[in-house]
């Protein structure tokens, strides 16, 4: 009996330094996870302001509107690229190599993501950066992915001088109103949303999709410095809750205006895995559809040979 209980002891004991020690090797990876990540974004800070990064306006209360806009002297037409949701300017990248040579080109990061800290609405800091850095004889293209199918479309209704030098909007995958509507006021769907959003912000923290295979990494396929930017802007807790409150909060009812009342064309390009529902959206408005084969909704922009295809049904449009 004596044996027996000596036994159990020692055995308490050996499960408990184990436990100690997996509990200290866990601590110091996650650590050392976490420090690499730190500088990670430490240098990717050092790329976006640096003198290769992007340009920042101030606002009139000193704040900043995080913007790159690409010149040619030889263009009147500035196509405004609005970015998908929670996905930085820096994802137009293969677009923006196979037309600046062509147009004048502006992206730049919605309100309160990025290093946009500025209070005025997106439309609001839109405007500031057209009217003070874009000659006025310019007219404006929007090229909208996705969610920014609907930011886009709102900048349009909500500032008339926007609106007075936009002439056409082309929709990439652009957010379906009525679908989306139906999707984020379902409770499972917001549940299972808000789920993958918070699993991703602790990833992010602790820099567990460095650890093996991202699958959202996969989706694109960037030149190097340009796929650590979005994986780090996606991975971002502060960018995940800001594309939280930005995917309840935006508004449905300016594309549907434009959609219906056809003052501005309005055309779609539209991956192959979206096909369906971007057909069905051209078909019930009558807008000029078309179609970038094998394409998937991430790699329409995130692949060079999809991103090529784009932009060349891009310079169709605009030259119709």
């Amino acid at each position: 009996m004596h044996m027996l209980l000596l036994s159990i002891l020692l055995r308490v004991r050996i499960m408990n330094n184990l436990n100690k020690s997996i509990i200290k090797l866990t601590s110091a990876v996650l650590s050392v996870s976490v420090v690499s990540t730190v500088n990670r974004y430490r240098n990717e800070y050092k790329r976006r302001t640096g003198l290769n990064g992007n340009e920042f306006l101030k606002d009139n209360d000193g704040n900043t509107i995080e913007y790159n806009l690409d010149l040619n002297n030889n263009s009147k037409t500035l196509i405004v690229f609005e970015n998908g949701l929670g996905a930085p300017l820096e994802s137009w990248d293969y677009v923006k190599l196979f037309l600046k040579d062509s147009y004048n080109l502006l992206f730049y990061n919605r309100s309160k993501h990025g290093f946009t800290s500025t209070k005025l609405s997106n439309y609001e800091a839109l405007e500031k950066i057209v009217k003070e850095k874009v000659r006025s004889d310019i007219r404006i293209i929007f090229v909208c992915h996705s969610i920014g199918a609907l930011a886009g479309c709102t900048a349009v209704e909500n500032s008339p001088y926007i609106k007075s030098r936009t002439e056409k909007i082309i929709l990439v995958d652009g957010t379906e109103p009525d679908l989306f509507e139906a999707y984020r006021n379902d409770s499972e769907q917001k549940g299972e949303f808000m789920q993958m959003c918070f699993q991703k912000a602790m990833a992010g923290f602790f820099g567990f999709q460095w650890w093996g295979i991202d699958k959202y990494a996969r989706r694109t396929s960037y030149r190097p410095d340009i796929q650590e930017a979005v994986r780090l802007f996606e991975a971002n807790p502060k960018e995940i809750f800001i594309t939280l409150s930005e995917y309840f909060n935006i508004k449905v009812d300016s594309i549907k205006s434009i959609l219906i009342q056809k003052q501005i064309p309005v055309s779609i390009i539209s991956s192959f895995e979206r096909r369906t529902q971007q057909k069905k959206l051209a078909e019930d408005f009558g807008i000029p559809f078309s179609l970038i084969d094998k394409s998937a909704h991430y790699s329409i922009i995130g692949y060079p040979e999809f991103a090529w295809e784009l932009a060349r049904e891009v310079r169709n449009v605009l030259e119709k």
